[in-house]
């Protein structure tokens, strides 16, 4: 029974061993051997995002047995195993740069004078109606200072 326990115990530990998390790093360039800066590398198994300097170079807590998906607008998504250091080459995606996508914030319902910032809707009717501005309502004694000595 004593051996048994033992043989579990230690399998178990050798798995998790291997499946230890360890700090992948790696620097991303294009064809040319430019750095990319911002391109996303994502753990599968763990979903933990990092993005790369202006160097290029990003670092990512991973196991073992994880695969890092490598993506950037303008670019081909590739899945690396993550092992050791890393130097991807990202090809350009020339169908994805055809494409245009229309990003919105509006709900479907809403109106047209509903926008971000304040709009006033003024009836025609009341458009034509005498204001302070045009001087018809003025009355210099109500606004003029009265001084007593």
């Amino acid at each position: 029974m004593k051996k048994a326990l033992l043989l579990c115990l230690a399998f178990s530990f050798l798995f998790l061993s291997a499946s230890a998390q360890q700090t992948i790093t790696g620097k991303i360039t294009d064809a040319s051997g430019l750095p990319l800066a911002g391109v996303s590398v994502r753990s599968l198994k763990s979903g933990k995002l990092t993005s790369t300097g202006n160097d290029g170079s990003f670092s990512i807590a991973a196991s073992s047995d994880d695969e890092l998906e490598i993506s950037m607008i303008g670019y081909l998504t590739q899945m690396i195993r993550a092992t050791g250091p890393l130097s991807i080459v990202l090809a350009q995606d020339n169908q994805s740069l055809m494409e245009v996508v229309l990003v919105g914030t509006r709900r479907v319902g809403r109106v047209k004078t509903e926008t971000t910032a304040p709009v006033d809707v003024i009836n025609v009717a009341q458009a034509t109606a005498p204001t302070a501005r045009d001087g018809s309502d003025f009355h210099p004694e109500l606004c003029s200072p009265i001084f007593q000595l």
